[in-house]
């Protein structure tokens, strides 16, 4: 009984480890496989063979609206690339704003169903209200100098 307690343990530890195994591996080989397995299918949702994502009317519409999306996204740059006097929030306003209405056309044209679109319309809605409706607000809670808020 002079044999360190780690000793003891590691013993233990390994003689469950192989214990686990032996009964791993009798189960493992106790079963049998099916008799006939059943075949992939040829046609049908999960088969792509033959198809052609150019050809598809969603995927050009979702292409189409993206590439849409660029355009108006490098438009808005141009605009307000030499604004000196204006804050970044209301330039960042005016991006995510497009960024949320073009998100949302694609999603639409990719043709997803209303359940799947509806979480996602949920969260942009929740982004828009947040940074449309973020004010600068002093340190001890005034409403800002442009008279903002409700009379």
């Amino acid at each position: 009984m002079n044999e360190p307690i780690f000793v003891r343990r590691l013993a233990a530890r390994a003689a469950a480890l192989v214990a686990f195994a032996v009964i791993a591996v009798t189960v493992a080989f106790a079963q049998s496989p099916p008799p006939n397995p059943p075949e992939n299918p040829t046609t049908g949702a999960g088969n792509l063979t033959g198809v052609s994502f150019l050809s598809s009317r969603e995927f050009m519409l979702t292409l189409g609206l993206i590439i849409f999306g660029l355009i108006v996204l490098g438009l808005e740059y141009a605009l307000v690339r030499n604004r000196v006097g204006d804050k970044i929030e209301d330039l960042t306003k005016f991006f995510i704003v497009t960024l949320i209405i073009i998100g949302t056309l694609v999603l639409i044209g990719a043709g997803l169903k209303s359940a799947d679109v509806a979480p996602v319309i949920g969260l942009f809605g929740t982004i828009a209200g947040y940074v449309l409706g973020r004010n600068e607000r002093s340190p001890n809670g005034a409403q800002p100098k442009d008279g903002g808020g409700a009379h």
